[in-house]
């Protein structure tokens, strides 16, 4: 049987040790404690062969970005939903879009969004993302 420790839970643990630099020795010093110390932490993985090990692995630190990423995307929403509504509302399941963020960034406040209007939003939205500049138009309105 072959055991995994996700970066997830090495990182946790690596806070535990002191020392700031990260090195291959010091990584595997503290994988090795952990191992034999928090056994609950290891992942296992049954291997039929080396490549599946691999994939396994691959697939688990997957899962942790993936896990990363919605939990970073449900903090922006509950903020700006915080902020503004009407514009969580509209953007909300796009923010992942590099459009939203380059619109975030030259309008981060729900006045500069009022001041800026829906024809400049609109034409940010284009030149970042020509659909969503088309069907800015129409969802803009309710930002006011």
């Amino acid at each position: 049987m072959v055991g995994c420790l996700p970066g997830l839970a090495i990182r946790r643990v690596a806070d535990l040790h002191p020392g700031e630099a990260k090195t291959d020795a010091r990584d595997v010093a503290i994988i090795a404690e952990a191992a034999r110390t928090l056994p609950h932490t290891l992942c296992s993985i049954v291997v039929a062969d080396d490549p599946a090990a691999e994939l396994a692995m691959l697939c688990g630190f997957d899962d942790d970005l993936a896990k990363q990423a919605t939990a970073t995307s449900n903090r922006i929403c509950g903020l700006i939903a915080q902020i503004h509504p009407a514009l969580e509302r509209v953007i909300g399941k796009d923010l992942d879009h590099p459009a939203m963020a380059a619109l975030l960034a030259k309008y981060p406040t729900p006045t500069a969004l009022r001041t800026a209007g829906q024809s400049k939003v609109a034409a940010l939205l284009t030149r970042h993302a020509p659909r969503a500049g088309r069907l800015g138009r129409g969802h803009l309105h309710g930002l006011g």
